[in-house]
């Protein structure tokens, strides 16, 4: 598994959260990144793929911590409940365990 699959865990895990908090995606921006207006263009190109690249803008430790304050969390948290995930993902794609007869 790459370190950009991991890192898509942790932004669609942020999203997540913050559905079950019922923010939105600007509220997060802004509660994270400050009230400014590129604060939500920060947090979208950091969510999207960009038209010319194909790729979302990378992901800092920083950032993701700055995400964790604005959701009410733990960094530890949000760690905790990726690296669950991410154990689920590679389960799936190795596909059925194999039992001996």
């Amino acid at each position: 598994m790459s370190a950009e699959l991991f890192e898509q865990t942790v932004v669609e895990e942020i999203c997540r959260i913050a559905d079950e908090k019922e923010i939105n995606h600007s509220q997060l921006a802004k509660a994270a990144f400050g009230d400014a207006d590129k604060s939500i263009t920060r947090w979208r190109q950091i969510r999207l793929p960009r038209k010319t690249t194909g790729k979302p803008q990378a992901l800092t430790v920083a950032d993701t911590y700055r995400l964790c304050q604005g959701l009410g969390i733990e960094f530890g948290t949000l760690m905790f409940r990726v690296g669950e995930r991410f154990k689920i993902m590679k389960k799936n794609l190795s596909g059925p365990s194999q039992k001996s007869a």
